[in-house]
């Protein structure tokens, strides 16, 4: 099952058989839907590399000891994101690539805890 097929389910189950506002039925489905994971979470929000308004923007890994962080830099015609281990970048994405490997972490983290969409 998909995830669309997965918000409908959601969807239907809140929703059927409730007599409810329409505010308290969309609470209700909003949470359904984080609860099985198919919201997005809220985004951290990112530092600076270091202390100047030119520096690159920075998110730490937290799960990671902040080993491990992620980069972007803007003082490029197009903008670059790095990532970098112990302070050493070892890869530069534009944001097309960065968002289709933040995917497949995702898919990754998923298939690892079992969750595979059946």
């Amino acid at each position: 099952m998909n995830n669309q097929e997965k918000a409908r389910s959601i969807i239907e189950r809140t929703v059927l058989g409730k007599q409810t506002t329409a505010t308290s039925t969309a609470l209700a489905i909003t949470q359904a839907l984080a609860d099985a994971g198919l919201l997005m979470p809220e985004l951290p929000e990112p530092g600076r590399a270091w202390a100047d308004d030119d520096a690159p923007w920075l998110w730490k890994v937290a799960e990671m000891q902040n080993s491990l962080a992620v980069t972007l830099d803007t003082r490029y015609r197009q903008p670059v994101i790095g990532i970098e281990d112990f302070n050493q970048e070892f890869k530069r994405l534009i944001p097309a690539q960065a968002r289709d490997l933040a995917h497949s972490l995702l898919a990754a983290a998923q298939w690892a805890e079992g969750d595979t969409n059946d």
